[in-house]
């Protein structure tokens, strides 16, 4: 219990991952064509198993927070 009520005394994620995650970001954003039309999640069968991976950690996400 004493581990659990001490995951809310200090941020596991500080400011500093944000920044570094966001440049990191604009790195991968830099090299990728700007986008021409939307996106279709399962047009092929890597795209529907990613999409499909999105969905369940957003779901993880959401549970967390």
């Amino acid at each position: 219990m004493a581990d659990i009520a001490s995951l809310n005394a200090a941020p596991v994620i500080t400011e500093q991952h944000v920044k570094h995650l966001e440049k990191v970001i604009d790195r991968f954003d830099e090299k990728l064509e700007p986008l021409s039309n939307f996106v279709i999640p399962g047009e092929k069968q890597s795209s529907a198993y990613l999409h499909v991976a999105r969905t369940i950690t957003r779901r993880a996400e959401r549970d967390l927070w």
